[in-house]
């Protein structure tokens, strides 16, 4: 119940089961270890609307495991730049495999995988992601996968999300496995691939 300057700190308060939300709109959040049994949410008041270019609200670095977590981008509230917004990019060559974990409810997409990065889902979901049609780059409602990027997907659901094309995965230039997925109930508004 009370702020504090860095995410690792806000982890160890949260504890197992805990809650972080997330205030500060100002830079994207680093994380280069495993977490596991929290949920991250953005702020009522969390804003990155007037920006020309958003910015991820957590990007890995290394090789990552989160486990039983929830990302929850509360977009009935918080209110993220409609260009480049996702809630976890995986890029520069950093791995994250996500175990029993939750993406959900981003004002954008939920996950970026690109410029090599690898992204595993083992039983997990990428679901009620929203891509604001005024952005630029328009495609991909529950996923991005581009710029060399390779996900890989295990059971779990795609779900629910929304994008004028793409709805529940965009694929450009980047490789994405199917194992057992239920994509479902995605929507692209206007042009091609409600699914992918």
């Amino acid at each position: 119940d009370k702020p504090v300057k860095t995410f690792d700190k806000a982890y160890e308060l949260a504890g197992k089961g805990g809650t972080i939300i997330i205030c500060d709109t100002t830079y994207w959040i680093r994380v280069n270890h495993d977490l596991s049994d929290v949920t991250i949410k953005l702020d009522d008041d969390y804003d990155t609307s007037k920006m020309d270019w958003g910015s991820e609200v957590i990007e890995i670095e290394g090789n990552v495991t989160f486990t039983n977590v929830t990302i929850d981008g509360n977009k009935a509230n918080a209110k993220v730049a409609p260009t480049n917004s996702p809630l976890v990019y995986v890029g520069f060559f950093s791995e994250l495999t996500i175990i029993d974990t939750i993406i959900e409810n981003n004002g954008c997409w939920g996950v970026d995988c690109g410029t090599g990065g690898k992204f595993t889902m083992e039983g997990s979901s990428s679901r009620n992601n929203e891509y604001d049609p005024s952005g630029d780059w328009e495609y991909g409602g529950g996923m991005r996968v581009n710029d060399g990027g390779v996900a890989y997907l295990n059971g779990g659901t795609i779900e629910g999300n929304s994008a004028i094309g793409g709805g529940g995965i965009y694929i450009s230039t980047g490789t994405v496995y199917l194992n057992g997925t239920e994509i479902k109930n995605n929507t692209a508004t206007t042009k091609e691939g409600g699914a992918i």
